[in-house]
């Protein structure tokens, strides 16, 4: 079976009488598959956006945010409504502010980005995450953000450690 494109017009004598048809038709079998094939990677990455364990935000060149995940908006304490035209640095604590260019330069030179940052929740309390970025090919930049709070708290036995040492 094909898919086919139908377009039928009216022949019209001098005085403006239908007196026939024209009809083109053309093979767009391979254009449908085409885009059931972009609708279907499109699907797959928005399953894979949405739920990601890690942040993810996609904003434009000047680091105005596009699009979060769910995870980000947890993590950050933002819906995505919120969170779509927030700047990088509302998101971040003051101390982080002047790396936001740098780190900009970076990810437009084409070059892979990589650094721990201080994040500022909504509610003004702060997390340490670490920040992998890079360019997506329609331009906008692509930031994933893990929380690292855990990873960076000393388990019990290095508290019992520290303990002993002081005791």
């Amino acid at each position: 079976m094909i898919d086919v494109s139908v377009t039928i017009s009216p022949i019209k004598d001098a005085e403006g009488r239908v007196i026939g048809a024209s009809k083109v038709a053309r093979d767009i079998t391979e254009q449908k598959r085409t885009e059931e094939a972009r609708r279907a990677t499109e699907a797959r990455y928005r399953t894979l956006f949405e739920n990601a364990p890690d942040g993810i935000v996609i904003a434009d060149t000047e680091s105005y945010y596009l699009d979060a995940n769910e995870s980000i908006c947890r993590m950050l304490g933002y819906t995505r409504a919120e969170m779509i035209g927030l700047h990088a640095s509302d998101i971040v604590s003051e101390s982080e502010v002047q790396h936001i260019g740098p780190a900009l330069g970076t990810i437009k030179a084409k070059d892979d980005y990589h650094r721990e940052w201080r994040f500022k929740r909504k509610d003004g309390s702060f997390f340490a995450a670490e920040v992998i970025a890079t360019m997506m090919p329609d331009g906008n930049l692509l930031g994933m953000i893990r929380d690292i709070t855990e990873r960076r708290r000393p388990t019990r036995s290095c508290v019992r450690a520290r303990n002993n040492l002081r005791g």
